[in-house]
């Protein structure tokens, strides 16, 4: 299976979100957490802006890079508009995973 080139993560159980990113990983040939095509961003921590520069970074000596958001669901509306407009056309070399344990469905980028 290819990975996408974005990937939206929902739930609360860290176990479970855990496996799954685990599986991207696995999907982009990501082989341990210290890779140099592997970048992991705390939502309530991270800029939205450096998230989407992160992502249109190509990949290292490698095939794919990969992005991940966790608890992407702490940043305010116009982060979101942020990422609405990298998600119009975003950057097939990487895998950005958006983890949010509770999407808000009346923002229109979860629509």
């Amino acid at each position: 299976m290819k990975a996408a080139p974005v990937v939206l993560i929902s739930g609360e159980e860290s176990f479970l979100v855990d496996r799954e990113i685990r599986e991207v990983e696995k999907e982009c040939q990501i082989t341990s957490a210290e890779d140099l095509n592997r970048q992991l961003f705390e939502g309530s921590e991270s800029d939205p802006a450096a998230v989407v520069n992160a992502a249109r970074t190509l990949p290292f000596m490698g095939a794919k890079r990969l992005v991940i958001v966790k608890n992407a669901g702490a940043w305010k509306a116009e982060g979101w508009d942020i990422v609405a407009r990298y998600l119009e056309k975003p950057n097939p070399s990487t895998t950005l995973v958006l983890v949010v344990p509770k999407p808000d469905k009346r923002r229109a980028v979860f629509k």
